[in-house]
This record gives structure tokens, C-alpha cells and sequence, in this order.
């Protein structure tokens, strides 16, 4: 791999790790130790990353007619430089791997932390889904006194899209290998997605609030799990959908309709 493929890879290793950081940060989520040790240690490589070699100096010295000591000493820095700016690249990338790896190992404290945020914003669209309410009764609302719940539904788009960028958050801290889903019975966002799926078919809401409130009227529930925890409902869920397949055969060759 040439310098500047390195390069590539070094940025495109450490930035997403760097971006998680901060968007961790923002909503004052606490870093663990080793992500901390593992950031600082890129921000210092980053500090020290050397200049790139002027592609061309040699061959405008020569064509300047300057002597050879001179073009020497040019030519001996250009190749100092590409070794320097290469094992600084190398180093980079590997720093970058390292806080990707910490930020793994530390997806579960770190889910945790974006489950107690996220678990507000549930019970906003919870509490409006199960009132039966939506934005079109905000205004009513307001004049009935209704404070609390016109409040709820007036930040209701935002919370939607908060949760969503929780869940987003989340699946960037699982590790490589881990997930939420087993087969097509995903567990990450509702806790069995069976009444979502049937409930709601093809017809997909569009807005997010408005899909979480659909989904949650058609006997969905969300939650906030760690993966092992989406895992294993998937896994539990999966299984009894298995378990269903010989009957429905079985129901399906006597002639009688399967609900």
C-alpha cells in the first residue's frame, strides 16, 4: 500500500471514532478511561503529523542548475520525509483502530448511558401514542390547559429524532460480530416487532414520530436494549416463529386458513 492509500485508510479509521466521541460528549455521556487514553493518543499522533515531501524539489533543482551537494541534501530530505510521513500514517491508523476497539469494549456501559436518555423520549411517544394523540391536537391542547401533554406532542418530532440518532449512536458502539437481530426478527428498537410488521405492512408512515406512534397503536413496544439483550429476544422469538412452520403447513394441507 502506497503512502497516500495509508493515509486514506488512517482517516477513514479514525474518523468515525472521533466523530462518536463527540457526539457522545455532547449529550454528556461519560468516556470510560480507556476510550479517553485511546482519544488522547490520536489527538497526539495528529499533532506531530509531519509535512508532506514537495514532489517536484529535485527536479527543480536540477533543471536550476544547482550543484550536486546541494541536490543531495535535497534528495536525502525527500526520502527522510516519505519515511517519516509513512511510519507517522502507520501509526496513525493503528491509533485510530485503537480507539475503535475501546469504544467497543466499552459498548455496554456506554449503551447504558444512551439507554437513560433514551428512555424519556420513549415515554413522550409512548404516553401520546397511547392517548390516542397526535400534532393535529396540539392547539386544543393549549386552550383546554393541557400543558404537560401539549408540550409532549410540541417536542414530539424532536424526540423522535433524538431517539433515532440514540439508536444510531448504539449500533456504532456494537462490536464487530454482535447485532440485534437474528434471521429477519429484529429486536434493536422494538421489543418484539411482530405487531409493527403486521400492524403496519408496506404502509410505512412517513415521518419518523408518526412511524414510532403507528407502530407502538399497533402493539409495539420500544426500548433501549444492549445487544445481548436484542439477541436473545430475537433468538427466543425466532424460534417459536420456527416452531409455528410444521402447523402451518400441517393446518395449510387440510384445507383449513391459517390466522
Amino acid at each position: 500500500m502506497n503512502s497516500a492509500a495509508q493515509l486514506w485508510e488512517s482517516v477513514a479509521a479514525h474518523r468515525s471514532a472521533v466523530e462518536l466521541c463527540k457526539q457522545l460528549e455532547i449529550r454528556k455521556v461519560t468516556l470510560p478511561a480507556n476510550v479517553v487514553e485511546a482519544r488522547e493518543r490520536l489527538d497526539a499522533l495528529a499533532a506531530r503529523k509531519p509535512e508532506a515531501p514537495a514532489p517536484d524539489l529535485v527536479s527543480t533543482l536540477y533543471a536550476a542548475g544547482v550543484g550536486d551537494a546541494e541536490i543531495n541534501a535535497a534528495a536525502t530530505d525527500r526520502v527522510i520525509a516519505k519515511e517519516k510521513l509513512s511510519g507517522w500514517t502507520a501509526a496513525h491508523n493503528v491509533a485510530g483502530r485503537g480507539l475503535r476497539k475501546a469504544l467497543h469494549a466499552a459498548c455496554d456501559d456506554l449503551t447504558e448511558q444512551l439507554a437513560a436518555l433514551a428512555e424519556p423520549l420513549i415515554d413522550d411517544l409512548h404516553a401520546v401514542a397511547e392517548a390516542g394523540q397526535g400534532q393535529g391536537d396540539l392547539s386544543a391542547l393549549v386552550l383546554d390547559g393541557r400543558h404537560e401533554e401539549a408540550e409532549r406532542i410540541a417536542r414530539l418530532d424532536r424526540s423522535a429524532l433524538e431517539l433515532k440518532a440514540l439508536y444510531d449512536l448504539r449500533l456504532k458502539l456494537t462490536p464487530p460480530g454482535c447485532g440485534y437481530a437474528v434471521g429477519v426478527i429484529d429486536c434493536g428498537i422494538w421489543r418484539d416487532p411482530r405487531p409493527v410488521r403486521n400492524g403496519l405492512g408496506e404502509h410505512r408512515p412517513e415521518g419518523l414520530a408518526e412511524f414510532y406512534l403507528a407502530g407502538i397503536r399497533a402493539g409495539g413496544q420500544l426500548w433501549f436494549p444492549h445487544h445481548q439483550e436484542a439477541a436473545d429476544m430475537a433468538t427466543a422469538i425466532y424460534k417459536a416463529e420456527e416452531e409455528k412452520k410444521p402447523k402451518r403447513q400441517e393446518v395449510s394441507r387440510g384445507g383449513v386458513a391459517f390466522t
